[in-house]
């Protein structure tokens, strides 16, 4: 057992994976970055001394061996502009794995300048919870938890911290592993199980809540293949928000996170929030970091691919090649999501009745729910509003804050 990046993993010292950031941590970056920041400037405007507090729960070393940041350093990142803008944040940073931990601590302080905030504990989070609660006492609190395994038990995400007894905002990002679900989902098959699987299971059984999550899986899989396996799991994730949307009254806004786009997902980064605009502020940073995470899968496409073989490629088309192959991808799928957007709005105004947006972002988004952005949707609603479908937009007014009249309303 050695360490990684991001806490013990079995593997070997120079696995790829602790080498450098791929494509898919590209994207969980990406969400993570953009949106604390959101979230930091949004939150932190009625707080005392506009502070708002950040918990890195799975904190691992801080950054990979290429020298990329990770989520702590990019937190550290996030900290400093928002400064700028007098909001102050106050950083917590977990980790369990002692060299880890040796690593990470390093590593913050090499990188810790321009008055951020931080403080970076050993152990495991349930252990720190008091002290970070206690830090965020009446003030906003965004927790991240990107564990290599499973999470906190239920009863510590529900009760201590999404029900925490504050009135300032609580949301957690989640990134669930929805691979370890499947696989070890399979267990569940076995007639005879050993010790170590039984200890699999009852870590699943704590994270969710229960043992209910084995009867979804088992009711769930249609077949033996790894697409009815990750059906399954996808099942048991959607079980487990409506769990505790029943307990905290927090939605869950899902982004999938693959390796590559033709792959099943490897985790669900989730959040959990309360507030109505939430939803809309986070899928904006999805959608950018999807952006990010397809042009991550063109360049390491393009690299495994190699160069081309003498005489296939100018270097004039080899160094254009590329660029021109996204851009035309990327307007493809524009194409797609306009279509897309113009006919959930289409069906939105179909019955003449005017319709607040704030509440109706999956109806308005449909498939493209966190690729497109609200640019897609004012480009839409303008031209159905050309054709005399929808009134024009209100001057001046946010997406989400708008409301979607029939050309004739009643």
């Amino acid at each position: 057992m050695v360490v990684g990046s991001k806490g013990v993993g079995a593997t070997v010292a120079n696995d790829e994976f602790f080498q450098r950031r791929q494509a898919a941590a590209v994207l969980k970056h990406g969400v993570v970055r953009r949106y604390s920041t959101i979230f930091t400037t949004m939150t932190s405007t009625h707080s005392s001394g506009r502070r708002v507090v950040y918990l890195d729960g799975y904190a691992g070393r801080g950054g990979y061996e290429d020298g990329t940041p990770g989520s702590p350093l990019l937190a550290l990142e996030t900290a400093r502009a928002v400064a700028g803008w007098d909001r102050h944040v106050e950083s917590v940073f977990v980790e369990a794995d002692r060299a880890s931990y040796l690593e990470l601590t390093k590593r913050l302080q090499e990188a810790a300048t321009g008055g951020a905030q931080w403080r970076v504990r050993h152990g495991d989070v349930v252990e720190h919870l008091d002290e970070t609660l206690e830090l965020a006492r009446g003030l906003p609190l965004l927790a991240f938890l990107d564990p290599f395994g499973t999470a906190l038990p239920f009863d510590a995400l529900v009760e201590r911290i999404l029900n925490r007894h504050e009135t300032a905002p609580t949301e957690v990002l989640l990134n669930l592993n929805i691979d370890l679900v499947r696989r070890w989902g399979g267990l569940l098959d076995l007639e005879t199980r050993n010790i170590g699987q039984e200890t699999i299971l009852a870590r699943l059984d704590r994270f969710f809540g229960d043992s209910w999550w084995r009867d979804v899986y088992l009711d769930t899989r249609g077949g033996d293949s790894a697409l009815a396996a990750s059906q399954a799991a996808l099942a048991v994730v959607d079980t487990f928000h409506e769990r505790i949307r029943a307990r905290t009254g927090h939605g869950a806004f899902c982004v999938p996170i693959r390796r590559k786009p033709h792959h099943l997902p490897l985790f669900i980064l989730v959040l959990f929030h309360r507030h109505p605009v939430a939803p809309w502020k986070f899928n904006e940073a999805a959608s950018l970091a999807n952006a990010d995470w397809r042009a991550a899968c063109r360049s390491e496409a393009l690299a495994q691919e190699g160069p081309p073989l003498p005489g296939q490629l100018s270097l004039l088309d080899l160094a254009t090649l590329p660029d021109e192959q996204a851009a035309v991808e990327e307007g493809r799928l524009e194409r797609e999501w306009l279509a897309e957007i113009s006919n959930n709005l289409r069906a939105l105004a179909a019955d003449g009745r005017s319709v607040p947006l704030v509440n109706r972002i999956s109806e308005i988004y449909g498939r493209t729910l966190g690729q497109a952005r609200d640019k897609h949707i004012r480009r839409a609603w303008d031209t159905l509003a050309k054709d005399g479908i929808v009134r024009p937009r209100a001057s001046g007014v946010r997406v989400h804050q708008d409301t979607l009249v029939p050309h004739q309303s009643r």
